[in-house]
């Protein structure tokens, strides 16, 4: 399955490359490296099949809303091309026809003789489809660019409607290919394209059986297919970044990304062979300063100053259980307001005075007394 396709040549130098003899809808198209279903495809068609679209608009069949319109203004009026072939006219149609309730954007080209919805395009309404390639994912997810190895475009066979869409034909997929994904686009031969485009001549298919289809037409095997990295999975992403390969997308991570976290401050990745890294001085620096934290924090002396939990935690005879409730009541002695029931080693007369063990004139309370 074909489902996106990328077209970053202008309209100009796809009329050339089409050998168009004019262009017309040329404001429709706007070039983009990801190109999905309800763009404007750019599309080579036959001048009695634009000529038939252009008298029923002029009767008035087949009106619908005024579609938004992307690309050059000063294209919207038709453009010839001397050099062209006339009966070649490049046309930007969009992408997907309803059909019924269901919105189609390929057509397998062995089953089209059979269904309703083709009977009444396939020896009427052919066309070619330009583009720089195409894009597929694997069972894994992983997406793939396809380009010619030699030229900067590919033929892709197809029909157009009355409502002025067009749907691109798929195929088994040929030799390697099929490892990425079972359907690839019916692909042409230059030779071919007349042909494909004479509906009134050349019969759909006799042109699958004896040429579209036939061993002779070896356009997949010219074919150059490569890893690329995710930015094509977004349909917002038209840049230039969907076709650089994995390869460029992880050289942009180191620099920008992530992964420029993940690698030491000298600047080079880590190894990934196993070896032992032999730390940098900054590294050693790093680490000295930690090392001499850590023992500043083990210096510091401990805060409990009571002598009942000192004495518990210095007798290794005591139980968990033993440590664990003195230690609870040496906290709540701690944080009382009460009276202490623990005098610590430096008492004094005014801290005695202060906690209630004396009176004012020297002697000890009763409350101490009954204590005591």
């Amino acid at each position: 399955m074909c489902g996106r396709v990328l077209s970053s040549l202008n309209p100009r130098r796809l009329m050339q490359l089409a050998a168009a003899g004019r262009m017309r809808n040329g404001d429709r198209y706007g070039s983009s490296f990801n190109m999905c279903p309800t763009n404007y495809l750019p599309t080579i068609r036959h001048t009695s099949n634009v000529n038939a679209a252009d008298s029923k608009k002029c009767n008035g069949e087949d009106q619908k809303e005024e579609e938004v319109r992307y690309g050059d203004p000063s294209l919207a009026e038709e453009v010839i091309n001397e050099e062209g072939k006339p009966n070649r006219v490049l046309d930007f149609v969009k992408w997907g026809h309803q059909g019924g309730p269901f919105f189609v954007i390929n057509a397998r080209v062995e089953e089209m003789t059979e269904k309703p919805m083709f009977k009444g395009v396939i020896n009427r309404s052919r066309c070619v489809v330009i583009v720089e390639g195409y894009y597929e994912w694997n069972p894994k997810k992983e997406p793939y660019c396809h380009k010619h190895k030699e030229k900067e475009y590919l033929l892709m066979a197809g029909v157009t409607f009355r409502d002025e869409t067009v749907i691109l034909l798929t195929r088994e997929s040929k030799d390697d290919l099929g490892a990425i994904h079972h359907r690839m686009p019916v692909l042409l031969n230059e030779d071919l394209v007349d042909m494909w485009l004479d509906c009134e001549h050349y019969d759909f298919r006799t042109l699958l059986d004896k040429y579209v289809l036939d061993k002779s037409n070896d356009v997949w095997e010219h074919l150059n297919y490569y890893r690329i990295g995710p930015a094509v999975n977004d349909i917002k992403n038209k840049t230039e970044e969907c076709i650089h390969s994995l390869e460029q997308h992880k050289q942009k991570l180191d620099k920008t990304g992530i992964m420029r976290f993940m690698k030491k401050p000298g600047g080079t990745a880590a190894p990934k062979d196993g070896k032992k890294e032999v730390p940098s001085d900054v590294q050693v620096a790093i680490q000295q300063d930690l090392n001499k934290e850590a023992k500043k924090e083990e210096a510091k002396p401990s805060t409990n100053t009571f002598k009942t939990s000192e004495a518990v935690n210095s007798n290794p005879t005591n139980t968990k259980s033993n440590l664990s409730s003195t230690n609870t009541r040496a906290k709540k002695i701690k944080f009382s307001d009460r009276t202490p029931l623990i005098e610590s080693a430096d008492d004094n007369p005014t801290q005695r005075l202060k906690r209630g063990k004396m009176n004012e004139e020297g002697q000890e309370s009763p409350q101490a007394k009954l204590l005591s």
